[in-house]
Order: C-alpha cells, then sequence, then structure tokens
C-alpha cells in the first residue's frame, strides 16, 4: 500500500467533522454511480428549510438514561453487599463447591497396576463465589458508565457521529464474561478450569465485536479521506467487517450451547437422585429463567451491533441533505446506544437480583 494512503488518512479532530463532511465523498460517489437523484432534484432538496428526516432521539435524553443506568448499577451493588453482609455464612453454605481438579495417581506402571482417579479440591463455596461475580458486574458497569458522565462533551461527539464505542466494548468484555460464569454456577457447573475458559471465550466475543466497530470506522474515514472509493475496495472492507462480527458469535454460543445441554441433562433427569427429599421437585424455575433469558438477552447485544452495521453500509446509496445526513449519522449511532444501554441495564438487573433473591438470600 502506497504511502499516500497514510499521509491522506483524517485524523481524529477531522472524524469528528460535521457529519455531512463525513458523507460529501460516499455521495459523491453515488451521483457519478447513478444512485442519486437527479442533479435537480438534489439542487432542490438542498434549498429545502426544513429536513424531510428528523433527529429521533435528543442527546440529553440519553445522557440522563446513562445516569440511570449509574444508580442502578450502583445502586444494586451496595444493597446486596449490604444484605449479604448481614448472612450468617455457617447457616446459608450450599453442597457443592466450587473446584479445581486434580489426578491422584496410584500403583506402578512397571508392574501394571497403575491407576489414577479425580481429586477435586474445593476452592470457595458456590454462594460467596455467586455473590463475588453478581457484585463484579454490578461494579465494572457503574464504574465504566460513570466515564461517560463525567466526560459528557467527548460523549456527544461519540454518538452523534457513530463513532467506536471503545469504553462500551471493554465493559462488557468483563462484565458480561462475569455473567457467562454466574449462569455456569447457577446450573452447578462448578470447575474453576471451565470457569476459566468460559470467561475468555467471552471475552474474545466482545473484543471482535470491537475489531468490527474499528473495520467500520476506518471503511468510512478512508472513503472520506479519498484513499479508497464506494467500490470493491470498501466492499471489501465491509465484508472483513461482518466476518468479524460473525466469527464472534462463535466464541460465546458454543459455551453457551453446552450449558443449555447440561440443563437439558439436569432437567431430565428430574432430579430422581432427591426423589426421597421432601419439596424436590425438579430444576427450579429460576435457572430455567437464567438460562433462557439471558441467552436472548445475550443475542439481542450482537443484533444491535447488526442493525448498526447494516445503516452504515446503506449511507453511501442514499439522497441526502446536510441536515439529513447529519441526522441520520445521530440517528444510527444515538439508536444503537439506547438499546445498548437498555439490554445492559435489564440483563443484569434480571440475573443480579434472580440470583440474589434466589440463591444469596434464600
Amino acid at each position: 500500500m502506497s504511502d499516500s494512503l497514510f499521509h491522506n488518512r483524517p485524523s481524529i479532530a477531522a472524524v469528528r467533522m460535521g457529519p455531512e463532511e463525513r458523507l460529501q465523498p460516499l455521495r459523491a460517489f453515488g451521483d457519478s454511480a447513478g444512485g442519486l437523484e437527479n442533479a435537480t432534484s438534489n439542487t432542490q432538496k438542498a434549498n429545502t428549510p426544513v429536513s424531510e428526516i428528523p433527529r429521533k432521539y435528543k442527546f440529553k435524553s440519553l445522557y440522563v438514561w446513562n445516569i440511570v443506568a449509574v444508580l442502578g448499577h450502583f445502586g444494586s451493588f451496595l444493597v446486596i453487599a449490604m444484605r449479604f453482609a448481614q448472612i450468617d455464612r455457617e447457616d446459608v453454605m450450599l453442597d457443592g463447591d466450587i473446584t479445581v481438579d486434580s489426578v491422584c495417581w496410584s500403583g506402578s506402571a512397571a508392574e501394571n497396576t497403575l491407576q489414577f482417579h479425580n481429586e477435586p479440591q474445593g476452592v470457595w463455596d458456590r454462594r460467596t463465589y455467586l455473590f463475588y461475580l453478581v457484585e463484579a458486574f454490578f461494579l465494572l458497569s457503574a464504574s465504566f458508565q460513570s466515564y461517560h458522565i463525567f466526560n459528557k462533551e467527548h460523549y456527544r461527539v461519540v454518538v452523534e457521529n457513530n463513532l467506536v464505542q471503545s469504553v462500551r466494548y471493554w465493559e462488557y468484555s468483563l462484565s458480561a464474561s462475569c455473567m457467562f460464569v454466574a449462569i455456569s454456577v447457577v446450573l452447578f457447573v462448578n470447575s474453576f478450569y471451565f470457569h476459566v475458559l468460559i470467561f475468555v471465550c467471552s471475552f474474545c466475543c466482545m473484543q471482535f465485536g470491537l475489531v468490527a466497530d474499528h473495520i467500520r470506522v476506518l471503511t468510512t474515514k478512508l472513503i472520506q479521506s479519498g484513499a479508497i472509493m464506494v467500490s470493491s475496495d470498501s466492499a471489501y472492507l465491509f465484508h472483513i467487517t461482518n466476518y468479524a462480527h460473525a466469527i464472534g458469535w462463535i466464541p460465546v454460543l458454543l459455551p453457551y450451547s453446552v450449558l443449555v445441554v447440561h440443563y437439558y441433562f439436569t432437567s431430565s433427569l428430574d432430579w430422581q437422585c432427591l426423589a426421597n427429599t421432601p419439596n424436590v421437585e425438579t430444576v427450579p424455575w429460576f435457572v430455567t429463567l437464567v438460562v433462557f433469558s439471558q441467552f436472548f438477552l445475550f443475542c439481542s447485544f450482537g443484533f444491535v451491533q447488526i442493525l448498526q452495521l447494516r445503516s452504515e453500509h446503506k449511507l453511501p446509496s442514499r439522497s441526502l441533505t446536510q441536515q439529513e445526513s447529519s441526522n441520520v449519522i445521530a440517528n444510527i449511532g444515538m439508536a444503537a446506544e439506547w438499546r445498548f444501554i437498555f439490554l445492559s441495564l435489564t440483563a443484569k438487573l434480571l440475573l443480579g437480583w434472580l440470583i440474589a433473591a434466589q440463591v444469596l438470600f434464600a
């Protein structure tokens, strides 16, 4: 790739230019390709004083909901911590400690009597382990979202220009991974090694989403600078963006499918091993709710990014006035942010308080 390509790439300040300036090269290509309306129509549209595409969201409302989300997460963190501190740990210990499996060898290979068996070593009791996981994802969410509150203008520029939300993806990489591990503990998957693998898989999923978002913005910057046009080059970058997003589903769907299979076999037993124990029926209702509601919410995060990517890819083919282009870009960025805030708050409050009410405080 020639040096001119890099010299022509805009700075971060250039990215913060008005949406109209960002889209000028895109519309210029559309004009030459015949994808837009004729010049007369565009001239009439440019002279129209009122935009036909209004701005659907207000940044002030988005900012207020960020504050609500921070208060919800941090308030839950404090309430659960204070309530858990009042519990007598000796009375609420749960069977099935979180374990680190080890192998015990006996006999002699020379005498062909070598044998081995697993010797799981207890690390934490499940209730304390779950408490730390729930508190971790509430505190992480409150801390990262507080960044937007204290950096309001930077947040406005990022959202209204549909730029990369790195803070969001790093927060999800940590908090969603803690949630994933908590779901496995609720299903009595007690191996600490498996928890580490689940955490890493979820972390990688979120990082693939971040990579896809960076390529999306890079494509727009290259078109804007004139380094590439809306042709095979940009189509290739769009393809890479979609590929990075698609690959990100694999690290989260595979381990979650293992948890669903584990749930199925557990529920099919109908807890027959505890048939003689009074008041024991089958898998508790809240476990079923946790497994399937969190799966739906986790997938919803991916669908939100799909909508964001598709909306970005359609921009070059649209005929827009200056005000309309500004509103469209702001609508894409703020719509995605609204959905992410809603899903994050819903998923964490639902999981955290189900675990707290049914396990930590039971």
